[in-house]
């Protein structure tokens, strides 16, 4: 131990205490020079007593340490009273405490400093600051909303996710439970047959302490829109107490989940009515191809009969016959092959539907002239589509009209227009022929069904099968309309291009 003068107030007893105090201790004189330190300043600032003993700040220490123990010895010289001050550093804190000696004239010969190193706990807060930062991170980031609201009902944490699902929705109140809840009751989709009450709000239910999970709950957004969510609400309890102390909740949208598996679901329905439309179509199809075949060999046996009693008037009646039904055969392959094209993937382009009509009427030209009928139409847009594909549609729809037209209204008139309903062009075909009971209105888009035998011009049943195939390719849907008088009246939706 150094011993400083016999004139200060300190006694070496006092000094002896100090010694082997853990932290910094010292005694400088007015003009700066060390007196005595303790070990707990020697291993702190990794210096030796002869390093330190008569020497000042600046022969060890850097300048911007030097400067502020000088600013704080100033003031302990001039207000002659002990003061504390603090260094905040980057590699470490302390908390110094300094004070003045008097002797026995009370003159100031000498300061005393003690020393609190606040390091650890410098520690402590950057590894506290840096695992909030962290956990900070992870709830901004996280792939759900999460809530915290307290016991007294406020929203006391909203993450980015939950600043996303209020804004949606268009919950723009005091984030509060009370102004929530009122918002919730207004807006939840009330379709969905859940009444929800206190008895049900999982919100409410957690705050008594209950856990509820897997909530799904559909809202109406402020556009409008639906959005269906999973949500979970955990009470936050107090271990010593068991008492809740507020709710942790999660949002997870789940729409586009429900959308998905809704589509799925009318996939696997399409895929089953599909599956039941070819076994039907197999064995419809083998049926009425044997029809032709058997008809053509019948004629023929029977022209072979009468040509050995050269009965030539009836063999022409025979050939014509033969001739009909070969031509009823090749519609009928034609038209399966147009049924099943209906089913490949096609490529889509933009398509005039002007060209497309006036291409069919040209085909359809004899037969519109001999029914001396009319089309209309007037600013058809333009569509993503297949052609060849629409040209089969239009020319079944027209052809239809033609073949249907009510012989007590004369000339047969077919309108052809277009409306904009949401995303898709409406597109209509109406014509003033003798129509279609509605009863029948599904029935004629199923294949080989005909409601009208007609032995004279049989028709392979299939047209309006096709046009469904067709429109559906198209990501449409074709349906007859229900209140179309006089005659029938078909709509189809295509994507505008």
């Amino acid at each position: 131990m150094t011993n400083i003068t016999n004139k200060t107030n300190l006694t070496n007893s006092f000094l002896s205490l100090l010694e082997y105090y853990p932290s910094p201790v010292w005694v400088r004189n007015t003009k700066g020079k060390y007196l005595w330190v303790n070990e707990g300043f020697l291993n702190f600032f990794n210096v030796t007593q002869d390093q330190v003993i008569n020497k000042s700040n600046e022969d060890f220490f850097p300048q911007d340490i030097t400067d502020k123990c000088y600013q704080s010895e100033q003031q302990v010289l001039e207000k002659r009273h002990p003061i504390t001050f603090y260094f905040d550093e980057k590699k470490y804190r302390a908390t110094v405490y300094k004070t003045p000696i008097f002797n026995e004239n009370n003159e100031i010969e000498a300061l005393a400093a003690l020393m609190t190193d606040l390091t650890p706990v410098l520690e402590i807060e950057t590894k506290l600051n840096s695992t909030k930062c962290f956990y900070q991170s992870i709830l901004a980031n996280m792939g759900e909303a999460l809530l915290f609201i307290n016991a007294k009902g406020e929203f006391e944490v909203v993450n980015k996710k939950g600043e996303e699902f209020f804004d949606k929705l268009g919950f723009y109140g005091s984030r509060t439970f009370d102004s929530w809840y009122e918002f919730f009751l207004k807006n939840y989709d009330k379709e969905t047959g859940k009444v929800y009450t206190n008895d049900n709000s999982i919100m409410l239910k957690a705050l008594q302490g209950e856990e509820s999970l897997n909530e799904e709950i559909t809202m109406i957004t402020k556009n409008g829109s639906k959005i269906t969510f999973r949500a979970s609400a955990i009470p936050f309890k107090d271990k010593s107490s068991d008492s809740p102390l507020g709710v942790i909740m999660t949002v997870t949208d789940i729409t586009n989940e429900k959308h998905m598996l809704k589509s799925i679901e009318d996939k696997k329905m399409l895929i089953e009515q599909r599956n039941e439309e070819l076994h039907h179509f197999a064995h419809c199809a083998a049926h009425d191809l044997q029809d032709p075949l058997r008809n053509i060999s019948l004629a023929a046996s029977m022209m072979e009969a009468n040509l050995h009693e050269q009965n030539y008037d009836e063999i022409s009646v025979l050939l014509k016959r033969l001739l009909k039904t070969a031509s009823y055969g090749s519609s009928l392959v034609k038209n399966l092959l147009d049924y099943s094209s209906a089913n490949q993937e096609i490529q889509l382009e933009e398509i005039c539907l002007k060209d497309i009509i006036d291409h069919n009427i040209d085909i359809l030209s004899g037969t519109i002239a001999q029914a001396d009928a009319n089309v209309i139409y007037d600013n058809l847009p333009n569509v993503l589509g297949n052609s060849q594909q629409l040209k089969i549609v239009f020319q079944n729809l027209i052809s239809n009209a033609l073949h249907y037209k009510n012989k007590k209204l004369s000339p047969p008139i077919i309108t052809i227009s277009a409306t904009k309903k949401d995303s898709f062009w409406e597109i209509s075909v109406q014509d003033n022929g003798s129509g279609i009971a509605e009863q029948y209105h599904e029935i004629v888009f199923h294949p080989f069904k005909r409601l009208i035998a007609d032995v004279n011009n049989r028709s392979s049943g299939l047209g309006l099968s096709i046009c469904r195939r067709v429109i559906e390719q198209h990501g449409g849907k074709i349906w007859l309309e229900t209140k179309s008088k006089p005659g029938a009246c078909f709509k189809f939706l295509l994507q505008p291009f």
